[in-house]
């Protein structure tokens, strides 16, 4: 990819913010500034093409703006583009000590980014129709989740004054959401059940015990079902359950732990799962018990519950079939 020209874009919601990246890269020859939307690619394309640089010869690479870039994705999936999408965290801690902010300059940091991780850039998927619907009720049901959260610890709190307007209001309130809940986990469910894909591996991960539908749904959404992720401690350094060390010389030595940097969202799922395989799966039941009894913290094994989930829904979606309890298989 070394003679490629590596191209910055700063995602915003009305604009896209756009740097070629030299060596003189402040240089108003290699910036622009379109709008984000069709016609505004129409003019990134047209702009490219006054400097007869072709889609083939151009390396992209953006910031994870959610929404705000799924258009310009989608447009560059459609020319075939090589394009990357990277966290913003790990841009902006590439950058070393660096003053001053604009849309041009982070674009041209950007663009400095992918020259010098040309050839370690993967090259992004776009995910499909029915993934991204399936993030927005994801997104729309966590939303919900935690109003009926609110009305439900202000019912709790003021039940001895059950009368009042307030009250009224907030228990209409957290039925509506109830019934929306409903709703919202209905249509993901159809989602799923519409693409042959998806609903062979639910099907596969729901059949372990402490994976329930909204695990599954969240491992398919953030794996691309399962293409994302090469291994199952890949996803669960992503959900932050992998342990890492951290020790220094002779004076900093400390036990494994997790790291702060991970999709805490689905690591919150993922623990009430774990909870819920301790409390139905005699096997890890047993587990969590004589991992107690030899003097383990319960965070800590309940993060090793969480791992040996991951691990089965890797492994079921591997082998293609579903999960099956070794208990089954011990001969009386």
């Amino acid at each position: 990819m070394s003679d490629r020209y590596c191209i910055g874009v700063d995602v915003s919601k009305k604009t896209l913010d756009i740097r070629i990246y030299a060596s003189e890269n402040m240089l108003s020859s290699n910036y622009v500034q379109v709008s984000n939307d069709l016609s505004g690619f129409t003019s990134f394309a047209r702009w490219l093409k006054q400097r007869n640089i072709s889609w083939p010869d151009v390396l992209i690479c953006m910031e994870h703006t959610g929404y705000y870039g799924y258009d310009f994705r989608s447009f560059l999936q459609e020319k075939d583009v090589f394009y990357s999408v990277v966290s913003g965290l790990e841009i902006k801690r590439s950058m070393g000590l660096v003053r001053g902010k604009s849309d041009n300059i982070d674009a041209g940091r950007i663009a400095r980014y992918c020259y010098l991780h040309r050839d370690e850039l993967k090259r992004s998927i776009g995910k499909s129709s029915e993934m991204l619907m399936i993030q927005r009720l994801l997104s729309e049901r966590s939303d919900y989740k935690k109003r009926a959260s609110r009305a439900r610890a202000y019912l709790t709190d003021h039940r001895q004054a059950p009368d009042t307007p307030v009250y009224r209001r907030y228990e209409s309130d957290l039925k509506h959401c109830t019934s929306v809940l409903k709703v919202i986990e209905l249509d993901i469910i159809h989602l799923i059940e519409s693409d042959v894909d998806l609903y062979r591996n639910f099907s596969l991960l729901i059949s372990i015990v402490g994976i329930s539908f909204i695990n599954a749904a969240n491992v398919l959404l953030y794996t691309d079902n399962f293409r994302l992720f090469k291994d199952a401690r890949s996803y669960a350094s992503y959900v932050g359950v992998a342990p890492f060390p951290y020790r220094s010389g002779t004076s900093v030595y400390s036990a494994d732990r997790v790291s702060k940097l991970c999709a805490r969202h689905l690591k919150s799922d993922l623990t009430q799962g774990a909870l819920s395989a301790i409390t139905h799966d005699p096997e890890l039941r047993a587990y969590y018990k004589r991992k107690i009894a030899s003097g383990k913290s319960s965070g800590s094994v309940l993060n090793a519950v969480k791992f040996k989930l991951i691990e089965r829904m890797f492994c079921v979606v591997k082998r293609g079939a579903p999960y099956v309890k070794l208990s089954n298989h011990v001969s009386l």
